[in-house]
């Protein structure tokens, strides 16, 4: 209520006051509101808001809005090189070369560390099968050879269409990945081991290398 605003000069090296809000009366700037009211007999608590200022919820907003001021003019306006100092020596004890150096890195590492994860999420791990994955390569290899898209065939109906454009073994390790491929798919996960599933998943691994190895070397020829 007694906020105000005015600048100030330096002339002749003293310090001299102006008041750019002319129409504020005198009385106002140098005892506050309160006092300026008083002397045209009035009260800012008069009017159609006169209960609020004894309101409860009134009062501990104002407080809040007081200590919310408080605590801005301190942790902030009031953050200067001196408070600076004094934390980072609270923190780093005596303050030398290589205790600031460590420090800064350290604060630049943990920025760039948010900034990544803010702008480059790690992805999530995929939820398809291994057997699926494996087979899906495949078919892209094979795809890409033969210029026949999968679509919505089942495995070995795209493996027939595509069987006549591919070579002899390209289209024998094609068709035993197709066959692990539906094998995995359809049996059920109690039927066999973890250690089963694995050696399985590693023999698939294994001819999608050699099926990608022979169509290579057959589009080299």
């Amino acid at each position: 209520y007694d906020a105000h605003a005015w600048v100030e000069a330096l002339i002749d090296g003293v310090w001299v006051s102006y008041d750019p809000t002319s129409m504020v009366a005198p009385s106002r700037i140098t005892f506050g509101l309160e006092q300026a009211l008083a002397d045209f007999n009035e009260t800012r608590s008069e009017g159609m808001f006169k209960n609020l200022n004894s309101a409860e919820l009134f009062l501990s907003i104002r407080g809040w809005f007081r200590q919310l001021d408080y605590q801005w003019s301190r942790l902030v306006l009031g953050f200067d090189n001196q408070t600076q100092t004094d934390l980072l020596k609270k923190l780093l004890g005596d303050l030398t070369s290589q205790k600031m150096t460590f420090f800064f890195l350290s604060l630049l590492g943990i920025v760039s560390i948010f900034l990544l994860v803010l702008f480059f999420p790690l992805r999530k791990k995929s939820t398809v099968p291994a057997h699926q994955h494996i087979y899906l390569n495949a078919v892209e290899l094979v795809s890409n050879f033969t210029k026949v898209a999968r679509e919505n065939k089942g495995s070995t109906a795209y493996f027939k269409q595509v069987k006549p454009f591919l070579p002899t073994n390209a289209a024998s390790l094609f068709n035993s990945l197709t066959q692990d491929f539906e094998h995995a798919l359809y049996q059920s996960a109690t039927d066999e081991s973890r250690d089963s599933r694995s050696q399985k998943e590693r023999a698939m691994k294994d001819t999608l290398v050699a099926l990608k190895k022979d169509l290579k070397q057959t589009k080299a020829i």
